[in-house]
């Protein structure tokens, strides 16, 4: 009843085409649109993020979300939710704005050097 009387699934796959694209936009702004990229439909959205070389990198991943976290905002992955609106969107698009500086500052500099601790791991591998 509420997902009908809110149209809740039109809010959530346009709010994920708006956090997609916005964060698409971010990163091209940072000049690294290549290394940070956004996959997956507007309801389930995740992004990739790749090192200088181009190879998929959970330093990176690992860079993001610490950099996104400094900022107040906890994104170790993307979950839209019907709570989210404007400032919500604002703030994360501010904060991704802050992240992806870093981000791309350690791709000519090393991301080691910006990591404060060690990178994530996969949840679900074959071998610990």
């Amino acid at each position: 009843r509420i997902y009908k009387e809110n149209d809740v699934c039109r809010h959530l796959w346009e709010y994920g085409a708006r956090l997609r694209d916005g964060l698409s936009t971010v990163a091209r702004n940072c000049g690294i649109g290549e290394h940070f990229a956004m996959d997956g439909p507007a309801i389930c959205l995740n992004y990739v993020t790749r090192d200088a070389s181009g190879a998929v990198s959970a330093k990176f991943r690992t860079l993001f979300a610490q950099e996104m976290i400094r900022q107040g905002v906890l994104m170790p992955w993307i979950a839209v939710s019907f709570s989210h609106g404007e400032a919500e969107l604002a703030v994360t698009l501010s904060a991704a704005e802050h992240a992806l500086n870093v981000y791309a500052n350690a791709l000519q500099d090393g991301v080691d050097r910006f990591l404060e601790g060690p990178e994530v791991k996969p949840v679900f591998r074959k071998f610990n």
